[in-house]
């Protein structure tokens, strides 16, 4: 949506400027998404995946950093079909910093 609006963005975050530029660059530079997942099945595959960092299992609970090129259906197209994923949170991050989030998504 915002493509089609806009050629630059700018974004606050609690008065402060988080980030300002023309679209692609800001597409370009923001780098990784935080992913936090509640699913079901044999998750210790998941550390075989090239492309998840930082990954951290507590239980069903599993939080992980991927490329922001990564998407959910290439993400849920690589998992072992064993594995079901019952809720989902996508947060970007921007130089460093959490700016923002998807609300959960059900599946």
């Amino acid at each position: 949506m915002v493509e089609e609006l806009c050629d630059r963005i700018f974004l606050i975050n609690e008065g402060k400027r988080v980030l300002y530029g023309e679209l692609n660059s800001i597409k370009d530079k923001s780098g990784e998404r935080r992913v936090r997942l509640l699913a079901e099945g044999d998750l210790s595959s998941l550390s075989n995946f090239t492309y998840i960092r930082d990954l951290q299992m507590e239980g069903k609970q599993l939080s992980f950093t991927i490329p922001s090129q990564v998407g959910l259906q290439e993400l849920i197209g690589d998992l072992p079909v064993d594995i079901k994923i019952t809720q989902s949170l996508w947060i970007k991050i921007t130089q460093g910093q959490e700016t923002g989030s998807q609300p959960d998504c059900n599946l």
